[in-house]
C-alpha cells in the first residue's frame, strides 16, 4: 500500500515500530513540547531536526548541536539534505528513522533498506547480526600449541637470583641500552620543543631585512576585496528581509558616517548571502549598496596610503595608530577579508619595530 505523503518509519530506538506521516510541508522533530513530531529519547534536543518540502524535494536540516546522522554521515546545522526512499536518519543515541517518499510502499522499503539489510546503521556503526555462526574451534594440535605459546608469553621474567652469569650480563646490557635510548629520546624532544617555541615567538621581520616587508595593496585591489560577498547561507526569505531592513535602518541613522559604514555594508552582504542572489532585486537597494561600498573604499584607500607612508618613513608610533584606525574603520565583522588581514600584518610589523625602538632608547645609559 502506498502513501500520499512521505513517511518516517522508526526502525530503532524507544519508538521502534511507529510510523509518522509527514502531511505538512514543514515540521520540527524533537523532544520539546513545541515540536511538531515528538521524539521520546532523552539524548535528543528539544528541537533536533527540521523537515521541509521544497520544490527540489523533501529535505532534512539539523537544528541540534548534537548533530543528525543520515546514512552514516554526520550533519551539522545550516545545511539542508535532500531525502529519498531508503535514507536512514539517526538522532540522539539510538533513534533511527527510515524515510519513505510519497507513493512508495513502507513495508517494501523496510525490507529493502532497513538496518538488517545494511552493512552499517544510520550512525555508521556495524549492527550486530542475528544468528551469526561462532568461529570454528582449532584442531587439538593447534590448540595445544597455542596454549604452550600463550603460557610462554605470560611467563614472568626470571629474577636476577634465578639467572646464570651470562643471562645477568645480557639483562644488564639491555637495561643500559634502554636507559640510553630513553635519555636520547627525552633530549631530542626537549630540542624540538625549544626550537618550536623559538620559531613561534620570533616576530616576523625581526632581522630588519626585506622579509619583514608586507605587501601594499593598490586602490583597485582594495575596492575588489571590499566588494567580495559573504559565503552563501541557507536560503531564507525572512533573514533576507531582516538584514535588508537592518542595513536601511543603519544608513538612515548614520548616513555615510565613515566609522559606521562597515555595519550597514555588512548587513547588506548578509541579506544577499541569505537571498542566494548576487544583487538586490530593487535597483534603489543595489545603488545604495554600491554607493556605500565606494564611499568606504575611497575613505579607506586615502587613510591606507598615509599609514603606509608613515611606515616607510619609520615613524612607527604614528603608523601603529594609523593602522589601528584602519581596523576600526573596517570593523571586526570583516576580519576574514584580505584587506583586514593585510592591515593586521602591517600593524604587527610596526608594533614590533616600535617596541624595539622604545627598548633601545630605554636601555641607554646616562651618557649613551
Amino acid at each position: 500500500m502506498s502513501e500520499a505523503h512521505p513517511l518516517l518509519v522508526f526502525v530503532a530506538g524507544p519508538q521502534k515500530g511507529q510510523h509518522v506521516l509527514l502531511g505538512k510541508p514543514a515540521a520540527v522533530l524533537g523532544r520539546g513540547s513545541g515540536a511538531d513530531i515528538l521524539l521520546s529519547e532523552e539524548y535528543i534536543s528539544r528541537e533536533h531536526i527540521r523537515y521541509e518540502l521544497l520544490n527540489a524535494g523533501p529535505t532534512m536540516e539539523n537544528l541540534s548541536r548534537k548533530g543528525t546522522w543520515i546514512n552514516g554521515k554526520r550533519f551539522k546545522g545550516g545545511k539542508k539534505v535532500l531525502l529519498e526512499t531508503g535514507d536512514l536518519i539517526g538522532a540522539g543515541d539510538e533513534t533511527q528513522m527510515l524515510f519513505v517518499a510519497a507513493g512508495d510502499d513502507p513495508a517494501q522499503a523496510v525490507d529493502a533498506f532497513g538496518p538488517d539489510a545494511r552493512e552499517r546503521d544510520a550512525f555508521g556503526r556495524r549492527p550486530a547480526r542475528r544468528g551469526a555462526e561462532p568461529e570454528a574451534e582449532p584442531p587439538p594440535e593447534e590448540a595445544a600449541g597455542d596454549a604452550e605459546g600463550e603460557a610462554r608469553r605470560k611467563a614472568p621474567p626470571k629474577r636476577p637470583s634465578e639467572m646464570t652469569p651470562g643471562e645477568r650480563a645480557e639483562a644488564e646490557r639491555k637495561a643500559k641500552q634502554k636507559r640510553i635510548l630513553i635519555g636520547l629520546g627525552v633530549w631530542w624532544a626537549v630540542l624540538v620543543v625549544v626550537g618550536g617555541l623559538i620559531v613561534a615567538f620570533r616576530p616576523a621581520g625581526g632581522d630588519g631585512t626585506s622579509r619583514a616587508e608586507v605587501k601594499i595593496l593598490s586602490d583597485r585591489e582594495i575596492r575588489r576585496h571590499l566588494r567580495e560577498p559573504l559565503k552563501p547561507m541557507t536560503a531564507s526569505t525572512y533573514r533576507t528581509q531582516e538584514y535588508l531592513d537592518e542595513a536601511l535602518r543603519l544608513h538612515g541613522d548614520f548616513g555615510t558616517d565613515v566609522w559606521r559604514l562597515h555595519e550597514a555594508i555588512h548587513a547588506f552582504k548578509k541579506s544577499l548571502a541569505y537571498s542566494g542572489r548576487l544583487s538586490f532585486s530593487k535597483k534603489e537597494h543595489q545603488d545604495l549598496y554600491f554607493q556605500l561600498l565606494n564611499e568606504l573604499a575611497e575613505q579607506f584607500s586615502s587613510r591606507y596610503r598615509q599609514a603606509c607612508l608613515l611606515e616607510k618613513n619609520r615613524q612607527w608610533r604614528q603608523a601603529r595608530d594609523a593602522f589601528n584606525e584602519l581596523l576600526q574603520l573596517l570593523g571586526e565583522e570583516n576580519n576574514k577579508n584580505p584587506v583586514f588581514q593585510n592591515v593586521q600584518k602591517h600593524l604587527t610589523r610596526v608594533k614590533y619595530f616600535d617596541a624595539k625602538e622604545g627598548k633601545s632608547k630605554g636601555g641607554r645609559g646616562l651618557f649613551g
